[in-house]
């Protein structure tokens, strides 16, 4: 059975310390990732343990996870820098294990999620915060 995820992203705002809603995103999926991410394909021990959905989360993103009537599970969310390291840590898993298997190297996977962290950053730098609020359907 596949699993899949769902990622949004919001930020705080420096002007009324309240986040809002900045999108959601659709992303090729890899195990190595999600495994990374929230552990939930177990491939990998995640980098940041699950935390389930985040304090002062946007409305719409608690009611999208509350009300689904799909079997929503692990929610979790992470900051630029803890999502930049598991997006590194999964390039290197892709391309060890590319090599390993003499597959050629195709970075196809990354370019929605480098999308994401490109958006985090964009906040971050004009002093905002951003983060991603994610969970996974299996």
């Amino acid at each position: 059975m596949a699993t899949d995820i769902w990622i949004h992203l919001e930020y705080k705002s420096r002007k009324t310390k309240k986040y809002k809603y900045a999108g959601e995103f659709n992303v090729l999926r890899n195990y190595d990732m999600f495994s990374l991410l929230a552990g939930v394909t177990h491939y990998h021990k995640p980098l940041y343990t699950p935390r389930g959905l985040p304090g002062g989360v946007c409305e719409c993103i608690y009611k999208e996870y509350k009300e689904s009537v799909l079997n929503f599970h692990t929610p979790s969310w992470l900051s630029t820098i803890e999502y930049c390291e598991c997006l590194d840590a999964a390039d290197e898993i892709e391309k060890r294990e590319c090599k390993q298997d003499g597959r050629e190297y195709d970075p196809t996977w990354l370019e929605s999620y480098n999308l994401i962290y490109d958006y985090m950053r964009t906040f971050d730098e004009v002093g905002d915060y951003a983060r991603i609020v994610f969970w996974f359907h299996t």
